[in-house]
């Protein structure tokens, strides 16, 4: 079986439909401010967020940072770290109670890194990564970045858009008409469509990862808070599909809407709901073949899955 592109620099499990929390990078240069990305299920306003040094068990003392939550998904800021390994937890009722957690670095000029400067980015927005790689050279090398559908794997299918590193440390804006690699190659000037993304800083012109990020793009106008893309909680059935297909969310929740993106985000179907059911079949035929993307609108969140029409 194939696994994930992997190194010490990532490793984080699938978290499923329960509280979730992981830091929008795997590894912070000194310096940089932290994004932290949760959901908390069952949330109070009593639950924490506590950065920790690795190793150490929560409690009232040795957090370096220790934050009450004020919603039930959000992203929050941590000024900057000394260089250590960290876990961020999130932390049940004003107590030490682990809901989730997740570890990263921060590290100094002498490792690779890699930081976007957003955790979500507007349909068609420049998206920008600052990184760093003491192994480039003047001139380039063979070092380079890659960007990726969230949950494909690097060694098995091709990157979205990449190019390489040409001095070892900067930034990258990456704006449409896109660079290398873009799929389909022949319409570079289509921007990156709605939904979730990994970058991955490579080595050697192969696929071991020196550092990753996560990122999503969401609609432009929806109200799509960039905060937390709740896609775990959206099912899409079947998919690829005919055309016929199921839009369905957890049974807890409640769909307010439902509507139909084509990969530019040009609204192609939009369809208000009283709230009554969890899940709903639409026939889309219509549309043709192609890729799309289907936002289930809920009480408390909105969230975006791909939908192949064949």
């Amino acid at each position: 079986m194939a696994e994930y592109a992997r190194s010490e620099a990532f490793n984080v499990a699938d978290q499923g439909a329960g509280s979730y929390i992981k830091t929008a990078a795997s590894l912070y240069p000194l310096e940089a401010t932290i994004l932290v990305n949760y959901k908390d299920l069952n949330f109070s306003n009593k639950d924490r967020i506590g950065i920790y040094k690795k190793g150490l068990t929560p409690s009232a003392t040795g957090a370096l940072s220790l934050k009450y939550v004020t919603k039930d998904s959000s992203t929050v800021e941590v000024n900057s770290l000394p260089l250590g390994d960290y876990t961020v937890y999130l932390l049940c009722c004003d107590g030490f109670t682990i809901k989730a957690q997740n570890d990263f670095k921060v590290v100094g000029l002498t490792t690779p890194s890699l930081v976007s400067n957003a955790i979500s980015y507007k349909l068609g927005e420049a998206m920008e990564f600052t990184y760093n790689d003491p192994k480039v050279a003047a001139g380039g090398t063979t070092e380079w970045i890659g960007i990726y559908n969230a949950g494909d794997i690097p060694s098995d299918v091709r990157s979205i858009i990449w190019d390489y590193l040409k001095v070892s440390n900067g930034t990258f804006t990456w704006d449409v008409p896109y660079p290398n690699g873009t799929l389909p190659e022949d319409t570079p000037g289509v921007p990156l469509p709605v939904g979730e993304y990994s970058a991955y800083l490579f080595e050697n012109d192969g696929y071991g990862v020196l550092a990753q990020i996560s990122f999503s793009v969401v609609p432009l106008g929806t109200g799509v808070t960039p905060e937390f893309s709740q896609s775990n909680r959206l099912e899409l059935y079947p998919n690829p599909t005919n055309g016929l297909v199921m839009v369905k969310i957890a049974n807890t929740d409640k769909l307010q809407g439902i509507v139909v993106y084509s990969v530019t985000g040009q609204v192609l179907y939009q369809e208000k709901l009283d709230g009554s059911v969890s899940q709903k079949a639409l026939d889309l035929k219509h549309l043709g073949k192609g890729v799309y993307f289907i936002e289930a609108q809920a009480e408390k969140y909105k969230s975006s899955k791909k939908l192949i029409i064949q």
